[in-house]
C-alpha cells in the first residue's frame, strides 16, 4: 500500500523518464466508470474516448464501487516498450510503501481523521 502517493508518483515519473520516456508519454489518470450498455453492441470499443484514454474506462455496473487510477505509457518507442514488458525497478520504495500479500475481494474501507487549524 502506498503511504505517500505524491512521492511515489514523483519517483515513478523520474524512473520512467530515465528509461527515455517523455513526460507527455506518461499518463496518470483516474479510472472512469461508465454504463457500457449505453454505447450499444460495438460502441464499447472506444467508449467515446480518444486513444489511449479508453484504457482508463471500466464498466459502471461491475466496478462502480471501486476507486482506482491507471498509469498509461503512451509511446511508440520499441526499445522502451520492450523494456516495459517486464517489471522495472524505478527507485527504492520501502520508505513510502508497504507490501500487502492479501487480496481484498470484499474491498477495503479506509477511514482518515483530519484536523484543520487556522494558520497564524
Amino acid at each position: 500500500m502506498i503511504k505517500n502517493y505524491n512521492e511515489f508518483e514523483r519517483r515513478l515519473i523520474k524512473g520512467l523518464m530515465k528509461l527515455g520516456l517523455k513526460i507527455k508519454e506518461i499518463i496518470i489518470t483516474s479510472v472512469k466508470y461508465i454504463d457500457f450498455e449505453k454505447f450499444g453492441q460495438y460502441g464499447w470499443w472506444d467508449f467515446g474516448q480518444s486513444s489511449p484514454m479508453e484504457l482508463a474506462i471500466k464498466d459502471e455496473k461491475r466496478f462502480k464501487f471501486q476507486s482506482e487510477a491507471k498509469i498509461i505509457i503512451n509511446t511508440d518507442n520499441i526499445r522502451i516498450r520492450k523494456i516495459l514488458e517486464n517489471p522495472i525497478k524505478i527507485a527504492p520504495l520501502k520508505d513510502i510503501v508497504s507490501v500487502c500479500n492479501n487480496y481484498f475481494d470484499e474491498g477495503m474501507l479506509i477511514k482518515i481523521h483530519a484536523e484543520i487549524k487556522k494558520a497564524n
